[in-house]
């Protein structure tokens, strides 16, 4: 599974029992990461303005290219956990299936070049690492990017400036509206603020958990793709104080102002 979080989809929660191996991006509190990232992401001499791929998924889909038929899952997850620097691959389920055949879930496969080969002759073998992003920063960059790129035409270099300008704006906002929200519930319920503003606690008040997200949604707006790091202070508000009734207060009062 490549996703920000991902671990938290499996943990404590995938039986050991029912015949599925999960392997996860990233645990359940960081993010995933993108790869071959601006100024990296050329085609043919052309640059794409974005991320070509995902670190995780990258590193898996090579390793699978390679078509070495003895790998085992197990061996597979260990090569793409090594390869993946940038957060902690983490497998879940049934363990004993890593003894089974990583090809025999695809079928037939005729080995591609090895484009980790390539990388070498580029000199270059910490490519993928060097040119990764956090997955929660990649518009961030595809903006700065198609604004550097943007050559002499001032209409297009407007227009993207715009956009970054805007993608800032709206992390800085996400920043700030979520940092007062966790501050206050926390506050009214005579709490230290840095519990529910750095701590990633397991989440088992799941009612309140959504009631939050929800009321936030109605009255605050959408939440962005940076913004969702910060849904964690909801989580976190909810197990602390079990209060849907005080988020939901100083969420409505807060982004009201």
């Amino acid at each position: 599974l490549e996703a920000c979080e991902s671990g938290s989809m499996f943990q404590k929660k995938l039986p050991d029992n029912i015949k599925i191996f999960a392997t996860t991006a990233a645990n359940s509190h960081e993010s995933s990461w993108g790869t071959y990232c601006p100024p990296n992401d050329q085609v043919n001499g052309y640059s794409l303005n974005t991320c070509l791929g995902d670190l995780y998924s990258v590193n898996w889909m090579e390793d699978a290219d390679r078509g070495v038929a003895s790998e085992t899952l197990t061996q597979q997850f260990n090569t793409v956990k090594n390869e993946t620097k940038q957060s902690h691959v983490e497998e879940f389920g049934e363990r004993d299936m890593g003894n089974d055949k990583a090809d025999s879930f695809w079928g037939a496969n005729k080995a591609i070049p090895d484009f980790r080969a390539l990388e070498r002759d580029l000199q270059v073998p910490e490519l993928k690492t060097m040119s990764s992003v956090d997955s929660r920063d990649i518009a961030l960059t595809t903006f700065y990017s198609q604004y550097l790129n943007s050559g002499n035409d001032l209409e297009k270099r407007r227009e993207y400036a715009r956009k970054l300008m805007g993608e800032i704006e709206l992390r800085q906002w996400s920043d700030d509206i979520f940092y007062k929200i966790g501050t206050q519930v926390m506050k009214v319920n005579n709490g230290v603020p840095s519990e529910a503003l750095e701590g990633h606690r397991e989440p088992t008040q799941f009612e309140c958990i959504r009631s939050a997200v929800n009321d936030f949604k109605k009255t605050c707006g959408q939440i962005s793709d940076y913004a969702l790091k910060h849904v964690r202070i909801l989580v976190n508000l909810c197990e602390i104080t079990n209060s849907p009734q005080t988020i939901s207060n100083s969420i409505h009062q807060i982004c009201s102002e």
